[in-house]
């Protein structure tokens, strides 16, 4: 300020370290950039030790989604052990260092609350310094299923609790394992539905939804068909074409039974869908591993050129990952095929491998049958006849308001019935 001889003086403004580190802006980081920077991976990973974008190059695209401005909703419908969880806990950790405000984590039972909180967050704070950083020092800041960090808090939730979906107003939303929710809490209504709302009053809201699937009419399903419905194409390394990957395309030695020799000899293959060249199966450094490495998304409708540009994508608030195990750094395609020959005639075990391997819904096939099917399984006996062999007669009755359906039904030793 001018002094009385209108000459200025200035004054030096001295700020501690942790003033100064308060007034700081954050960086300009997406979240994969974060990851690299600062994430480490506790014992509770399959890889512990900091983070390598490299290792999992699908899930570039889905965490840089979450610190996109542009998007409002992130739905991924992915096959399992694909590290999306270990990616929701780094944008947690990003949320917290970043870009704070409070976030709401659901899952299907309050005993998975419990995991996540004393396994995975409460591990992720000891083993990430710039993560734990803004814990405060009051113990009542850190709860089974609160944490207040220096400007954050997370909360976690069952889906089975109306309470813990209602009673919050949230910034960002984490919700996991979508079809294991209750499709209906009494008196209340759809879980999923409620704890959208908590994100309303946000207009800077993001929401991350991720599930394996497991019917057409399941959460995360009706989820992925309301967004962009992006899918990861990979290149031919002989016509240059992109293709996304597609379970019919894995070719083996269709005579081979021999599940665990399927899978030690590596034989199963990719055959490209346009030129027919086969890629030979394997994890780190083979041809499977350049293969994937080549990927590239694109949203539905949208065109992949030779070298790797894609047009025709649209603006959209709703991006949406489909993530099967054919990607996976993990599993080689032919322990897929193994289990594939393994399950045959199996159906419970066919869904799973369809739900959880390749990331697809499991929709019942029904046969249906003419007149002409049905007659020709008509028995030569009258109706209340009791035919030779049976041993025991049940009744089934169904009330209703005016009327009542009934049927009887005669039992052989060996589980054999006739209608009655």
């Amino acid at each position: 300020r001018p002094g009385p001889t209108s000459s200025r003086c200035l004054t030096m403004l001295r700020l501690w370290p942790a003033e100064r580190a308060a007034i700081r802006p954050p960086e300009d980081l997406t979240l994969s950039q974060w990851a690299e920077r600062f994430r480490v991976l506790d014992e509770n990973a399959s890889e512990a030790g900091p983070w390598r974008n490299e290792r999992t190059p699908y899930l570039l695209d889905i965490m840089d989604a979450l610190t996109d401005s542009s998007i409002e909703e992130i739905t991924c419908i992915k096959a399992t052990q694909m590290g999306l969880t270990e990616a929701a806990l780094n944008w947690l950790g990003y949320i917290v260092d970043q870009d704070p405000g409070p976030t709401l984590i659901v899952y299907p039972r309050k005993e998975d609350c419990e995991y996540m909180s004393d396994a995975r967050l409460q591990r992720m704070l000891e083993v990430n310094p710039q993560i734990s950083k803004h814990m405060t020092r009051r113990k009542r800041d850190q709860r089974k299923f609160l944490y207040r960090f220096d400007r954050a808090t997370v909360y976690f939730g069952a889906a089975t609790s109306p309470a813990d979906l209602a009673s919050k107003s949230i910034r960002y939303l984490i919700l996991d394992e979508l079809d294991r929710y209750d499709r209906w809490l009494p008196g209340e209504g759809n879980p999923l539905d409620i704890v959208l709302q908590r994100a309303r009053t946000f207009w800077n809201r993001k929401i991350f939804k991720f599930s394996s699937p497991t019917t057409p009419e399941g959460n995360i399903w009706r989820e992925w068909l309301k967004s962009d419905r992006r899918r990861r194409w990979c290149q031919c390394p002989k016509c240059h074409i992109y293709q996304p990957l597609k379970w019919d395309q894995v070719k083996w030695p269709k005579d081979m039974r021999e599940p665990e020799r399927i899978k030690n000899a590596l034989l199963a293959a990719y055959k490209c869908e346009h030129c027919g060249h086969l890629i030979e199966d394997g994890l780190d450094g083979t041809a499977r591993d350049k293969f994937l490495r080549s990927g590239v998304w694109a949203q539905e409708g949208a065109v992949v050129h030779p070298d790797g540009r894609v047009t025709g994508t649209k603006k959209t608030l709703h991006a949406g990952f489909h993530v099967s195990g054919l990607y996976s750094p993990w599993t080689t395609w032919s322990a897929l095929a193994a289990k594939w020959v393994t399950i045959q005639k199996q159906a419970e075990s066919l869904q799973v491998f369809i739900n959880t391997e390749l990331a697809e819904p499991w929709e019942e096939k029904v046969v249906e049958r003419t007149e002409s099917d049905l007659r020709r399984l008509i028995l030569p006996y009258m109706s209340g006849t009791v035919p030779d062999g049976a041993v025991a007669l049940t009744a089934g009755i169904d009330v209703q308001a005016d009327h009542y359906y009934f049927v009887v039904r005669a039992w052989s030793e060996k589980l054999e019935s006739w209608l009655v």
